[in-house]
């Protein structure tokens, strides 16, 4: 765990990082992909959470959002880079004592710039949900030893909320998908409960 999150800071610290980059990190921007996740689970979360539960998590991040001072903090320190943008387990693997880190988001730009935080989020809130939420703290722990960025600790609890909802979502199209299987489809409307 270690050995990846310096992999990562190195990874980051390389990163492209201008103004292009630095717009995606603006509140409004990121105010629009997540309302845009409630608006595209409008229809479906439903099936998962309670109306009370789902305004909760709608409500929590949207107000997270007025904090526009930290957001625009991360953008002039320039936190807000060319990242990865799907950081997940199943996309780093360990060969021969080296990481590979697989699978990056080629196809949108505007999922792939981001906060760092946003990037480090993801690995902490998949480790968290595989059951690992001390790998999650170390990662985290780690990350910010390496980069010297410890204000990511302000941020990492809506990044990590926003990283799960997209999980959920995903996993919410699969559960309705009329071409997956009987099987695939039980197992991510089990996997969207479970994120959201």
């Amino acid at each position: 765990v270690d050995a990846l999150a310096h992999r990562i800071a190195s990874f980051h610290r390389a990163a492209r990082c201008d103004e292009e980059t630095a717009r995606h990190g603006a509140p409004a921007v990121i105010r629009r992909n997540v309302q845009e996740n409630f608006e595209q689970t409008r229809d479906t979360l439903g099936e998962f959470l309670a109306n009370e539960e789902a305004r909760a998590v709608e409500t929590w991040q949207l107000e997270f959002l007025e904090h526009e001072e930290r957001f625009e903090a991360r953008q002039r320190a320039g936190a807000v880079r060319d990242g990865h943008g799907d950081l997940r387990l199943e996309h780093v693997y360990y060969q021969d004592s080296a990481i590979a880190i697989i699978d990056c988001i080629e196809f949108n730009d505007r999922f792939r710039y981001g906060d760092v935080c946003a990037d480090i989020a993801f690995l902490s809130m998949d480790l968290a949900w595989h059951g690992r939420v001390d790998l999650a703290e170390r990662f985290l722990a780690e990350y910010a030893r390496e980069t010297q960025d410890f204000a990511l600790y302000s941020m990492v609890d809506f990044y990590e909320s926003y990283r799960a909802f997209v999980r959920g979502k995903i996993a919410s199209f699969l559960a309705f998908d009329p071409e997956a299987s009987n099987a695939a489809r039980t197992r991510a409307r089990d996997e969207a409960r479970r994120y959201f």
